[in-house]
Order: structure tokens, then sequence, then C-alpha cells
């Protein structure tokens, strides 16, 4: 399986779950409503954060990084 196939089919199960939660917000109050796309969305900001970790963090070459003794030197 390509990974286009594979995006097209996870595509396809995210439109398939937003459907199936817009139905479920459709029965809810406006108060309820709000709170649940909040934690919702405060559960997917969780993830995303955690999906990322060390991953996004700047990464640094040894040509970018000074020595030690060059910093002592200099100081």
């Amino acid at each position: 399986m390509t990974s286009a196939q594979k995006k097209s089919k996870l595509d396809a199960k995210v439109r398939r779950a937003a459907a199936i939660l817009e139905e479920h917000f459709a029965t809810l109050s406006p108060e309820a409503e709000a709170k649940a796309r909040k934690a919702l969305h405060q559960l997917a900001i969780a993830v995303s954060r955690r999906g990322r970790g060390k991953a996004s963090r700047v990464r640094r070459s040894a040509v970018n990084r000074r020595s030690r003794r060059s910093r002592a030197s200099t100081a």
C-alpha cells in the first residue's frame, strides 16, 4: 500500500469521525456543545504536542556548535 493510499484512507476515516461528532454535537444543548468542543480541542492539542516530542527541537550539528576550548579561549 502506498503512502497516498494510506493518506486517502486516513482522510476518509477523519471525515467520517467528523461527521459522527457533528451529529452528536447537534443533539447537545449549546452550552454542552461548547464544553464538548473545548474538551475535544484540548485533547487534540495535548496529543499533537506529545506526538511532536523531542523531534520538534532544533537540531544542532557539530558545525554550528563551537567546541569548549574555543569558547574558553575567547572568554
